[in-house]
């Protein structure tokens, strides 16, 4: 743990769950700023702005800059800005459109990609039918992410992965995805730290995006026992975590004694 540098935790589930913050999260966060981590939050959440994001942090009592906090949304700007003369048709949520189109340029006719993320307020046949028509003139399609259904207080809702899989299917074209877990948003959130994979630690609830992620690009990885950690999943996963433990707030003591040994 001595050449420990860069902190990648998890938002939902780890920091809070179910709109509650995880007693103890906030000075958690606070002690490993004071032992001189640089910590980037993650989230898969693809239909709020950063923005949104942060003021419902900060409602929760978990006080976050925006620079800390590394979404799809920062992904794409990301990509969009080391695609030099690229365009972009848009599928998104009305919060995220008016939070980046003036940032991304767009194309509504001769797209270079097609974006897909959250559409469930706007979705019609139309729509997908015009993306699926630029995507077989050439378009390649991005994915903001890849979830098949995401819960809420009422149940189960399809989520993005099942409309990006319909494009899929319809073109014979693989999306690029820029959410948990590819390679390519793990690897964007560590862009600008000055460290790499071996220098960092994915911490996080979900074995299937956080502690899969870890083992793609070569972190190590904490499980906590919060938000989605179901033992039965964890006993039958390929994926092992690094290190298990109770909640996030067990986190400077761990890192601190490691440092000491």
């Amino acid at each position: 743990m001595r050449n420990l540098k860069v902190l990648l935790i998890d938002l939902d589930g780890t920091l809070y769950f179910k709109g509650k913050k995880i007693p103890g999260a906030d000075r958690c966060i606070e002690e490993l700023r004071g032992m001189g981590f640089i910590l980037r939050f993650l989230s898969n959440t693809d239909s709020k702005s950063i923005s949104s994001i942060q003021k419902n942090l900060a409602f929760m009592g978990l006080a976050l800059i925006e620079q800390e906090i590394f979404t799809p949304v920062a992904a794409l700007k990301l990509f969009a800005e080391q695609q030099k003369g690229k365009t972009f048709h848009l599928l998104l949520s009305k919060d995220l459109l008016n939070a980046i189109q003036d940032s991304i340029p767009t194309s509504q006719d001769t797209p270079d990609y097609v974006v897909v993320g959250d559409i469930r307020e706007s979705v019609n046949y139309d729509m997908l039918d015009k993306a699926f028509r630029l995507i077989m003139s050439g378009a390649n399609i991005i994915a903001m992410q890849k979830g098949r259904y995401f819960m809420a207080s009422d149940g189960y809702h399809i989520d993005t992965g099942a409309f990006v899989s319909l494009l899929e299917y319809a073109s014979n074209k693989n999306a690029l995805v820029l959410g948990k877990p590819s390679k390519e948003f793990f690897e964007m959130a560590l862009y600008g730290t000055g460290y790499g994979p071996d220098q960092s630690m994915i911490v996080g609830d979900d074995i299937s995006t956080d502690i899969l992620g870890a083992r793609i690009i070569g972190s190590r990885s904490t499980l906590v026992r919060t938000g989605k950690f179901n033992a039965h999943d964890l006993a039958m996963s390929y994926e092992k975590p690094d290190l298990i433990i109770d909640s996030v707030t067990d986190l400077p003591n761990i890192l601190m004694s490691s440092e000491n040994l």
